[in-house]
Formats: C-alpha cells, sequence, structure tokens
C-alpha cells in the first residue's frame, strides 16, 4: 500500500474546486482547468487536439479494436468510442492514478460501454516504474507526464503489448512522452501479426531518428500528423490565442502499400526528417 495512504488527514477545504464539469460537442467532460494544456483547451476553446482527433476518425473502422496508449483523461477515448459498434473495442491504459480516476469518470458519465481501462504503464520489459505525484490544485502541465525509474512517484503497474495476446488489433495511439520506443518494441510481435495502422507522438526530436528507424523495420509508410493547440474556429469561437505556435506532432505509419485512407500528408523522408516550422 502506498506509503501516503496510512498519513492521511483531513485538510481545509480549497476555496475553489479546480475540477470542472462541461458538455462540449455532445460529450461531457471531467477535467482540471489547473491543468494548462488539455484543462486549459478544454476551459477556453471546448476542444483539445481537435485536428488530431478528426484524423484518428478517418482511420478507424466500426469493429475495430483500438489500443489508446497514454489516454489521460480520455479525450481521444471519448471520441473514437462513438464510431465504434458494440464488436469494437478500445483499450485504453493510464499509469497516473489521479488522471486514471478521471478518465473512468469522463467514461461512466458519457455512459460509454466500449472502452477498456487500464491504470498501467507500456514497455518492453517488465520494471519498476514511477508516476509523478499530482497536485490539482496548482497550475501546471498535467497532460504531459513523464515516467521515471528512480522511485519518485508513485509505483504503477508495467504491462507488455506482446504478452496481452490480443485477438486482433486495428489501430494503436501512443502518446507516452518519451516512451514511444520501448512502448512499440514490446509490440513488436503484435504489430507484424496484425499490421495495425500506428499514430505515434514524435515530439521529442533527440528521440525523432530512432522511433522513425524503428517504424521503417515494420515495412511501414511513414507520413508527418501536424496539427496546431489552437483553432482559429473552435468550439467556443474564442480568439484568445494562449497556445501561440505550440503543435502536436506525430507520425501515421501505415502497412507498406495501404495508403488509401490518407490525403493531404506529407511522407517522412528518411530517419533524419523531422518536422520543423
Amino acid at each position: 500500500m502506498n506509503s501516503k495512504l496510512s498519513k492521511l488527514c483531513f485538510s481545509e477545504q480549497i476555496s475553489e474546486n479546480p475540477i470542472k464539469i462541461e458538455k462540449y460537442d455532445n460529450l461531457n467532460y471531467i477535467f482540471n482547468k489547473n491543468d494548462l494544456k488539455t484543462g486549459q483547451s478544454l476551459e477556453l476553446y471546448g476542444e483539445y487536439a481537435a485536428e488530431e482527433i478528426a484524423v484518428l476518425e478517418k482511420l478507424v473502422n466500426e469493429d475495430d479494436i483500438v489500443l489508446d496508449i497514454g489516454s489521460h483523461i480520455g479525450i481521444y477515448a471519448l471520441a473514437l468510442a462513438k464510431k465504434l459498434s458494440n464488436k469494437g473495442a478500445i483499450l485504453a491504459f493510464e499509469p497516473n492514478r489521479l488522471i486514471f480516476q478521471q478518465l473512468c469518470a469522463n467514461i461512466s458519465i458519457n455512459n460509454i460501454s466500449n472502452i477498456y481501462t487500464h491504470q498501467a504503464a507500456l514497455s518492453n520489459h517488465q520494471e519498476s516504474l514511477y508516476s509523478s505525484e499530482l497536485d490539482f490544485n496548482t497550475s501546471s502541465n498535467k497532460t504531459d507526464l513523464a515516467l521515471n525509474s528512480n522511485c519518485v512517484g508513485e509505483s504503477t503497474t508495467v504491462v507488455v503489448i506482446d504478452r496481452l495476446n490480443l485477438p486482433r488489433c486495428n489501430l494503436m495511439k501512443v502518446t507516452t512522452n518519451g516512451m514511444e520506443i520501448n512502448v512499440l518494441t514490446g509490440a513488436a510481435n503484435t504489430i507484424k501479426k496484425y499490421r495495425p495502422i500506428l499514430y505515434v507522438e514524435n515530439s521529442v526530436k533527440s528521440y525523432s531518428k530512432d522511433l522513425i528507424m524503428l517504424l521503417e523495420s515494420f515495412d511501414y509508410d511513414l507520413y508527418w500528423s501536424v496539427s496546431p493547440l489552437y483553432r482559429t474556429n473552435n468550439l467556443l469561437n474564442n480568439k484568445e490565442n494562449v497556445f501561440q505556435t505550440e503543435k502536436l506532432v506525430n507520425i501515421i505509419g501505415l502497412p507498406k502499400g495501404d495508403n488509401s485512407k490518407l490525403e493531404g500528408f506529407s511522407k517522412v523522408k528518411d530517419a533524419f526528417d523531422y518536422y520543423e516550422e
């Protein structure tokens, strides 16, 4: 049991609860307005990563099995679940305990039954990993949370995808803040067997070369998927851009020869290629 549980005490209630519940575009969201990325985007614009989600929705078929690795509070999972039939499913993985609780709450409040949640990190071997302890009452980036092996924070379960023995896998979304290579090498056999579409965060330039080389080793064609955090035509029609030029940088991987669903995306030239402004 976490040592903090043995030291529980009651503290004075804060004057304002940072947790908000709002309905945007027919989905209910429970989020922390002190999260300077996802939470702030939802509060100001009624959306987060809307252009990314639009891309993913085009890549999903109604009976697909989708892995949402790094699900956070469920923004992507909620949207994609609406595209799936009762034969499809989303497996959502989120290691941070408090964020995971919000993920489950968002699924419940929207009465969604085809998302299966796992409080776990993913890697290529069993190891001891720790997730940041969060203070919901202070403002910080609570979206891009890195794991560590230095016993800092709360320990989390570690899962290797190849050991899940999945019956099939059609789409794998991986947004894990620098853990993408470990996640994908732990899924190598699953990728080779089922040839899923891959949607992989590539926001750390120093990792990009090795990540692209790994994706190419799976015999995939790779494309840049780059979208701004701020959209002028956001749901709340808010013209204030607090994110300036910040972008979400990802790579779409398709099994070679299967590019029928992609239009208007630049191909990754080689392992040294990287998106630049």
